[in-house]
Parts: C-alpha cells; structure tokens; sequence
C-alpha cells in the first residue's frame, strides 16, 4: 500500500508541473504587466506618434484609445480585445484518434502608456475572457486562481487556457514594444 501511494504521490507532481507565476499587482491583486522600456534619442512626440500608431490598430472599434497629458507625461489608454483559442485534451479516443475540445473566447485587456523623452511606461491590465454569447467577461484570476479543477479534464483545460494566455500576452507585449521601437509605431511580428 505504501508503495502505491508513493507511485500515485510521484506521479501526480510530475504531471502536475507547477505553473508559471503570473505577475499580480500587489494591491488589486489583479494580473498585471509593467516595464519601463528606454528608447534612447526618441521624443516624447515619437513616441506619442508611435503609440497612436499601435494603438489604432490594437484598440477595440467601440472604444478608441484616449490620449491625456500629466506632469512631463503623455498618457495613451486603450481597450483591446484579441481571440483567444486553446485546446486540450479529452479522456479516450474516437475512430482510433485522441479526442480534443477547442474553446473559443475573447480575451479583454487594458493598456496605459506613460510617454516621456527616451522611455515609455506601460502597464497592461484588466485581463477578462468572454464567451461568445456570454453578456459580460469574467475577470482572468476568477479562472486562474478560483476555479479548482474536479478531475483530469478540467486540470488539462485549466493548463491549456493558462499556457495559451501567457503565449497571447507574451505576443502582446511583444508586439507592443516591437511598434513602439519602429518609427511608423507598426509592428513586423505577427
């Protein structure tokens, strides 16, 4: 019996990696990029322009980035939404193949770009998903931190959906500092 329960104690932390650490701000606790990223000889006024230039692409129809001025600062926020498609694994096969589910949401996010001369700030936030027909999004840490997976199928989807997110904010940023480092403020990856 002993033995046994080492097997099923091994197994289930080898299969279960741990996740990656999503970054959380320690107030809202709510998923939160943010960097500072230097563009050494760019003006303010670049800058300004190559964030217009992202944004107008990114930004949601309904909801077009809004540009305000702080102290020495320019602020560009803006909505966005991207598809968001994951798919996992089900128990079994069908015709001899293993069986999938694919799930199709929307991913919601929010972005806040501090422009000064020679750096921009940007904080990336408010992640939620919506279904196709749902009226609302959830917000991202109710599935990432309050859903508890009942069996195998649900860890795997909860995996899956969490993997998929960090690809689609990885591309995000990426994106985003690739736009914000090219004087059109258009970015070459996809």
């Amino acid at each position: 019996m002993k033995l046994l329960l080492c097997f099923v104690c091994l197994a289930s932390v080898a299969r279960g990696q741990a996740p990656v650490p999503l970054p959380l701000d320690p107030v809202t606790h709510r998923i939160h990029y943010q960097a500072v990223v230097p563009v050494a000889g760019v003006s303010q006024p670049d800058l300004l322009t190559r964030a217009c230039g992202w944004a107008t692409g990114a930004a949601s129809p309904t909801t077009p980035p809004v540009i305000t001025h702080e102290q020495d600062t320019d602020v560009l926020a803006m909505s966005g939404t991207l598809p968001f498609i994951y798919t996992y694994s089900l128990a079994g096969t069908a015709n001899g193949l293993p069986r999938t589910r694919t799930n199709r949401l929307v991913l919601h996010y929010t972005v806040r770009l501090h422009l000064r001369e020679g750096h921009y700030l940007y904080q990336v936030t408010d992640f939620a998903f919506a279904w196709p027909a749902a009226a609302t999004p959830e917000p991202a840490e109710s599935e990432f931190f309050e859903m508890r997976a009942l069996n195998e199928e649900a860890a795997r989807s909860l995996t899956a959906e969490r993997t998929r997110f960090q690809q689609a904010t990885a591309t995000l940023l990426t994106q985003l500092q690739d736009a914000m480092s090219n004087p059109n403020g258009q970015s070459a990856v996809r």
